[in-house]
């Protein structure tokens, strides 16, 4: 008999097949994977022992290190897909449009053209002992290359016009403040004329008033 007499676990011999099987109604890793051994009574011979190990994924599946949906034209673009599987390793196709683009997990685009633009990329994980699978996909966008250019064009021509205004800004402002300044000088200037002029006229209409 198998050892483990636990609840969860049962155990039965098909006499037609010669086979003695263990169902184990909730596998869980951390009790049941590992080695086990059946026997023929509890101090029989015929001992014989197996490995139990949980098929599982794939799981966790994504695209390494980038977020691949920005590309220009002529470029070329490098995408890992990542995933886990138990046992160990999973296998990775590439497909657009139902065409396989690549057999491994890397999917390698050279000279990108514009009539890519809009291609949707769909990586397929597969559990080798298992018929689960799962996909993950990306949609390619294409700048034009003279998009693109134009877009630097633009930024160049607003840092080169920028600067034009601040050198034209400077000087114009030094030179209203400078005219400010000097329009004062003048203003109090007159001011002062102005009352000179008043005495002078107070001493010639009346000379009693003139100093001796």
């Amino acid at each position: 008999m198998c050892l483990k007499p636990l609840r969860g676990y049962s155990y039965a011999i098909d006499s037609a097949k010669g086979q003695h099987n263990l169902t184990i109604t909730k596998f869980n890793i951390s009790t049941d994977a590992g080695t086990w051994i059946c026997r023929d009574g509890m101090i029989g011979n015929g001992k014989l022992s197996c490995n139990k190990t949980v098929l599982d994924g794939p799981h966790n599946v994504a695209f390494e290190h980038i977020s691949p949906e920005y590309v220009t034209e002529g470029d070329g673009l490098t995408v890992n897909c990542t995933a886990k599987c138990n046992p160990s390793p999973c296998s990775f196709s590439w497909t657009v449009r139902n065409d396989t683009v690549s057999s491994g997990a890397l999917l390698s685009l050279t000279d990108i053209s514009s009539t890519q633009n809009g291609n949707v990329y769909t990586c397929t994980v597969n559990n080798t002992a298992t018929p689960n699978s799962t996909t993950i996909k990306f949609t390619l966008i294409v700048k034009d290359r003279t998009e693109r250019m134009s877009a630097l064009s633009a930024g160049a021509l607003s840092g080169i016009v920028i600067a034009v205004v601040l050198a034209l800004a400077v000087p114009t402002v030094w030179i209203l403040c400078n005219r400010k300044m000097k329009k004062k000088v003048e203003d109090e200037q007159n001011v002062l004329n102005t009352h000179v002029t008043k005495e002078e006229q107070n001493e010639a209409n009346n000379p009693a008033l003139s100093h001796t």
